[in-house]
């Protein structure tokens, strides 16, 4: 399966027709929050629709930046993953959308016993005997992908508990947009692909329970 990663687009559109032959090639887009810069219900239904003249299936979570009505859409079109756990040709895919409060003021900062809440639902859906991935928006805690600086974390550790405990392939989120790039939890490849308002990208392809191959892009401007 070949999966194509976007985080952090905040609202702006102009890459996505430079990249339509990558979108057509992926099995499915990943939206790892933060689709739109607090804009409501027009703006995550017209970046929807543009995805989706190249996208052959979506899905996503929410993020700091993404008021109720985001949440909503991606509901309504049946793409939400916050919650969620979703089978898309024998891949499990799940997600966890928001951030911790001390990150942006938002209604959608849910904190640690919201993300537990989660969790504790999340966990009864998945079925073990098939490959997981994970989307969320906040980074799991202590990695490379969630931190300023190596001394300012700011990363879950509920999601990073949930990582430790159920082993997904690989684990995508957003959020800090200085920590492009990747690391590991045990056998988990964690991965933020940078945020693609500023043309950054990442397409990873799945073979078996294992990443075959991933690559971090940027738009050519």
């Amino acid at each position: 399966m070949k999966i194509l990663a976007l985080a952090d687009l905040h609202g702006d559109l102009r890459q996505i027709p430079q990249i339509s032959g990558a979108i057509q090639e992926a099995d499915v887009v990943l939206l790892a929050g933060d689709i739109t810069n607090f804009a409501g219900t027009e703006k995550i239904r017209k970046i929807l629709d543009v995805l989706g003249q190249y996208a052959p299936q979506m899905f996503g979570v929410h993020g700091n930046c993404d008021p109720p009505e985001v949440e909503e859409v991606l509901e309504e079109r049946g793409i939400s993953l916050h919650g969620r756990c979703v089978t898309l040709d024998g891949i499990q895919f799940v997600g966890i959308g928001g951030t911790e409060p001390s990150a942006v003021l938002s209604p959608k900062n849910r904190g640690e016993p919201g993300f537990e809440k989660l969790v504790d639902r999340i966990i009864p859906a998945i079925r073990p005997e098939l490959p997981l991935v994970l989307v969320t928006h906040q980074p799991p805690y202590r990695t490379k992908i969630d931190s300023y600086s190596p001394d300012h974390p700011t990363g879950s550790r509920t999601i990073r508990r949930f990582i430790e405990m159920s082993h997904p392939i690989v684990s995508i989120s957003g959020h800090i947009h200085e920590a492009r790039g990747q690391d590991v939890i045990g056998d988990t490849i964690v991965i933020n692909p940078g945020p693609f308002c500023r043309g950054y990208y990442s397409v990873i392809e799945i073979s078996g329970r294992k990443v075959k191959n991933h690559q971090l892009k940027l738009v050519a401007f």
